[in-house]
């Protein structure tokens, strides 16, 4: 995760069939930056703040949405279930689970 762009050709010249199929990659997956596709109990990866420099990842779900803004450049803060809160960076699944409410009673 940087800011550094990736193109299809190599400083040679060449075409690189690799960056090719990561841009396919990276478009199968949405960013999370609307908050309107975001939903609890929903697989996503997050960055927390101590890891922005990193850009390490955490998998969870979707516990609280934090985020009050429609949408957010850096993506819509969010509370996992295991506790950690981030950014959310990807969303991995589209169909969210359906809730327990008594479980979480």
């Amino acid at each position: 995760m940087g800011s550094r762009r990736l193109s299809k050709k190599t400083q040679e010249g060449h075409y690189d069939e690799n960056l090719d199929s990561l841009n396919l990659l990276s478009n199968t997956m949405k960013s999370g930056n609307k908050r309107n596709s975001i939903s609890i109990g929903q697989l996503v990866r997050i960055v927390q703040k101590q890891h922005q420099k990193t850009g390490q990842l955490t998998e969870g779900l979707v516990k609280r949405i934090l985020t009050k803004a429609t949408q957010h450049p850096h993506g819509i803060k969010v509370a996992l279930d295991s506790g950690e809160i981030g950014r959310v960076k990807e969303i991995l699944d589209d169909e969210t689970d359906p809730i327990d409410w008594a479980d979480l009673l």
